[in-house]
């Protein structure tokens, strides 16, 4: 009876297994300005039918842990002076996703992301809030994350991310060109879990002179995992019964 509890076991965590991803970059300082910051969100979830494990021969019952992850690399700020010029190129979010996409392609072979409306929305709520707060971090001064503007915009995930740039990067491929020779969000942009991306880009003041601010969000949304056999979750409670 024990093995076959077992065999059905791991079906189950083969099924809920892409719920339970998290990740821990570090930092490095260099032509940019770097640090690391990384949020985890750990919840219980009722969904997810109960697991059975062996201890001191004995079958105990457990719930099994979903975790939500944030990764976050420190904002990417240039350490010369922000300074727009009449040759500087306007940033665009077209441009921002396609040469994001195509460093995907060329390190790895990794799919291109997809353009999330919902991500969108929270990337533009991140740019606007930085202007309008003053501030180059991943949580504002009022507290609020990446976790609180996916759920602001009705995103729900099992793992996001965030990249943050501030300064006159030069171009669209300029600004993606910075973060890839920033480990922590070359890691972010090259997350082959990740599966759709939003981006918002936008010209204003901080620190009393005109720059450049470009978000990056990054997700693999809750409806990309499989769901749980509803038979098999009722074969399992019936044998823990």
């Amino acid at each position: 009876m024990l093995k076959k509890i077992l065999i059905i076991l791991a079906g189950v965590l083969a099924l809920i297994g892409a719920g339970a991803i998290s990740y821990v970059y570090l930092s490095q300082t260099g032509r940019f300005q770097e640090s690391v910051q990384v949020e985890t969100t750990v919840i219980s979830s009722s969904s997810i039918p109960r697991i059975a494990t062996k201890v001191n021969d004995n079958l105990a019952v457990k719930d099994v842990v979903e975790k939500k992850t944030v990764v976050a690399p420190g904002p990417l700020r240039a350490t010369t002076t922000p300074v727009l010029s009449k040759s500087s190129s306007d940033l665009s979010l077209d441009g921002v996703i396609q040469f994001t996409n195509i460093a995907r392609a060329q390190n790895g072979g990794l799919p291109a992301l997809t353009e999330s409306s919902f991500l969108d929305r929270d990337a533009k709520m991140k740019l606007d809030d930085m202007f309008a707060k003053q501030y180059f971090e991943h949580v504002s001064p009022l507290g609020v994350g990446p976790a609180d503007l996916a759920q602001a915009v009705g995103y729900a995930y099992v793992i996001v991310g965030e990249n943050l740039a501030l300064g006159d990067f030069g171009s669209d491929q300029g600004v993606v060109t910075a973060w890839m020779n920033s480990p922590g969000h070359r890691a972010n942009i090259l997350n082959s879990h990740y599966q759709e991306i939003g981006v918002a880009v936008g010209k204003g003041i901080y620190e009393g002179k005109e720059t450049w601010l470009a978000v990056q969000s990054f997700g693999m949304p809750l409806s990309a995992c499989p769901t749980v056999d509803t038979n098999l979750k009722a074969q399992i409670d019936a044998i823990l019964k």
